[in-house]
């Protein structure tokens, strides 16, 4: 199975002034297109959401969620443009003439790893010097495979203020039972504030 980039589009529902605050609220939905055939076009769908919450006065001053879902092979989008009425043999010469691609796609649609569904908890306590950490709870479910693995474990941030914009770096080790096992994780982004 091939996996191909998401193209998604997203935003700060709570705007400008809350995220300088510390208060966040990011919407992002993403589709992929693949053209298994001129006639046919498939692709998938993405969704994020992450929230921030900030409490400048305990221990525990930042607390994160996000949750991530995907499926790789979602939609299917044919051009039937040619077709005016279709009735007994001519539904089967359609079949047939698609077929391949058509079982394609329920051979994508049902893969164990078509679709993810990922989520993180966090609460952040700050450090100094640009640097917080603190412990989080991190599942990751398949179900098309009927399995999930979560993790409990600790995360290491370091944060730069660049101006309009803020650069982060994430180290998460985190361990699970059930198969889970250790993990180790790291991400790295960078929000640059909009002009609204």
């Amino acid at each position: 199975q091939r996996h191909w980039p998401f193209l998604f589009f997203g935003g700060n529902l709570l705007g400008r002034e809350n995220e300088r605050e510390g208060k966040r609220l990011w919407l992002d939905a993403g589709i992929t297109l693949r053209f298994p055939n001129s006639k046919v076009a498939t692709g998938g769908i993405y969704g994020r959401m992450f929230g921030t919450w900030t409490f400048p006065e305990i221990a525990f001053s930042k607390v994160e969620l996000e949750m991530v879902g995907y499926a790789n092979q979602a939609l299917v989008v044919a051009d039937t443009s040619n077709l005016q009425v279709i009735f007994g043999d001519g539904l089967l010469e359609f079949a047939q003439k698609y077929s391949n691609v058509v079982n394609g796609i329920i051979e994508e649609a049902t893969a164990k790893d078509n679709m993810v569904l990922c989520t993180r908890f966090e609460a952040y306590s700050r450090l100094g010097l640009g640097f917080w950490a603190g412990p989080g709870i991190y599942r990751v479910e398949i179900p098309n495979e009927h399995k999930y693995y979560q993790r409990i474990g600790s995360s290491l941030r370091y944060e730069a203020n660049l101006g309009q914009a803020i650069a982060s770096h994430s180290l998460r080790l985190a361990w699970g039972t059930g198969g889970a096992g250790w993990g180790i994780f790291w991400n790295g982004h960078i929000s640059y504030n909009a002009p609204f």
